[in-house]
């Protein structure tokens, strides 16, 4: 999330500028070079720690291929509010289970691709195994975390994704607050709101 063009600021800020004695961090390792070379700047102390997975995660060989297929503790994951609806109804309407619905902020799209607010594209490797790894929780009652793709054609990238090594991570988002843009604009009273944002004075 830190390198997300949308809302890795909200990291960034969070990061920097916590008041805090101590700070507990949780994600990928590739994001762990960028994060101790920003720290630096402040002389924070980072200590990694590295911790495995308590349950196996499995990429099933077969996709889900229909709603007609999902299990009790099946978890649907989708990137519109759309479609988190109309698939809750389609799994309802065939009155083999009830479904619970939980959503944050989420970008408009489907399947392993997603609207990034520019253009469509294939999710991250980051990405995908940060949604895979929501299969299965230790202590929970199922011992295996099962991960599959609704269509048969978006396995080969799950799999290659969980297989991958993540990208380092060598960017971090970031925005200045509404305070810094306007003592910008201030000294700045020619440029406009999107110029002052694409850094032309």
């Amino acid at each position: 999330m830190l390198g997300c063009k949308t809302r890795g600021f909200s990291f960034m800020r969070a990061l920097l500028g916590i008041l805090a004695d101590e700070l507990h961090l949780c994600g990928d390792a590739a994001a762990v070079p960028l994060i101790q070379e920003m720290l630096k700047v402040n002389d924070d102390n980072v200590e990694v720690q590295t911790y495995g997975r308590l349950s196996p995660l499995v990429p099933l060989e077969v996709s889900l291929g229909s709603f007609s297929n999902i299990k009790t503790g099946d978890c649907i994951v989708t990137f519109s509010r759309q479609q988190i609806y109309k698939f809750k109804k389609q799994i309802q309407d065939r009155g083999k289970h009830l479904c619970s619905v939980v959503y944050g902020s989420l970008p408009p799209e489907t399947r392993t691709r997603q609207f990034d607010g520019v253009e469509m594209r294939e999710l991250t490797v980051p990405e995908i195994k940060q949604i895979a790894g929501r299969a299965d929780r230790y202590g929970s009652k199922f011992p295996v975390g099962e991960v599959t793709c609704l269509r048969a054609d978006d396995l080969p990238l799950l799999h290659s994704s969980l297989m991958a090594p993540s990208p380092i991570l060598e960017q971090a988002g970031l925005l200045p607050s509404f305070d810094l843009l306007y003592m910008y604009s201030r000294l700045h009273p020619n440029s406009g709101f999107y110029q002052i944002l694409v850094g032309w004075p």
